[in-house]
């Protein structure tokens, strides 16, 4: 890796200009380099320029710009980029300077670093914000006079600080009441797969037995299954076909108990002689 040659002057005092930074803006910075450990990384600086003051309200990256371990160059390419960047997310303010990474080699401006400030950021309110990320050491870089110079103060706003409309203040309890926190619903369980597959098989098992249940009950109702029902129960036994039962056993009972005195007779002949004949025979053998 080669070494950057310092160029700027170590100490230039300060410009009549304050600098300020919102405190997000550095954070991105931060990260952005914090990506690219072993190459350079650039970006420009957002914010507005005017009465003596320099604010820098946000930045965009310099995608497309050519990278390498110890140098960076804006292309066409990343200038087209930023331009587009810009207009999206910060429209109506301008570019007041640019940013860049040092990995492991130190905060300060290489001749090659100086060369970008003084034709691409000459405007007297230009800043140079430089980062390493190895040692999370940051500096920031201004014109004093005709000379970039590191700059020895600058100011970094909060996030609470920059608010430009004020909260509202909570309303006041009534004296003797006490506010109750607001129940909330926490369904973080849902995002666990086994839960909810749980809770589908759960479902689709009482929606089964709910249409297995409709369906019997539209089953007891359908005339196939009246008819196999009637089907299926004994035919019930007319009080009369029982009367009539019971004078025939008796009728029959009757004839039993009138048979032996209708027995057969029998002659000195041999002959068999029904009951009814047997007086009969009996004067005719009386005749001559």
């Amino acid at each position: 890796m080669s070494k950057k040659k310092h160029r700027h002057k170590p100490s230039g005092g300060q410009p009549a200009r304050s600098v300020s930074f919102y405190g997000p803006v550095l954070q991105n910075i931060r990260q952005h380099a914090r990506r690219s450990p072993h190459a350079e990384i650039c970006g420009v600086l957002i914010g507005r320029q005017g009465d003596g003051a320099t604010t820098v309200t946000g930045s965009v990256p310099g995608e497309g710009a050519a990278q390498g371990g110890a140098h960076v160059t804006f292309t066409q390419e990343a200038w087209v980029r930023i331009h587009e960047e810009k207009d999206r997310k910060y429209s109506g303010q301008a570019i007041v300077g640019w940013y860049h990474s040092h990995p492991g080699f130190g905060v300060f401006l290489s001749d090659h670093d100086t060369f970008i400030h003084e034709n691409f950021f000459s405007d007297p309110g230009s800043l140079a914000w430089v980062y390493d990320p190895h040692s999370d050491e940051e500096g920031c870089f201004g014109w004093n006079g005709g000379d970039v110079c590191r700059l020895e103060r600058y100011g970094v706003v909060s996030e609470v600080s920059r608010e430009a409309s004020p909260k509202p203040e909570p309303a006041h309890p009534m004296p003797g009441h006490i506010p109750r926190p607001k129940p909330r619903l926490d369904f973080a369980f849902l995002r666990s797969r086994r839960v909810l597959r749980a809770l589908l098989l759960g479902a689709a098992a009482i929606l089964l037995a709910l249409l297995v249940g409709l369906g019997l009950r539209a089953l007891q109702h359908s005339s196939l299954f009246e008819r196999l029902r009637h089907d299926r129960r004994p035919d019930p036994v007319k009080p009369t076909a029982v009367k009539d039962a019971k004078g025939s056993s008796e009728k029959a009972a009757e004839r039993v108990n009138a048979a032996p005195s209708r027995q057969t007779s029998t002659d000195t002949t041999g002959d068999t002689v029904q009951p009814e004949h047997a007086a009969d025979k009996e004067r005719g053998g009386d005749e001559p």
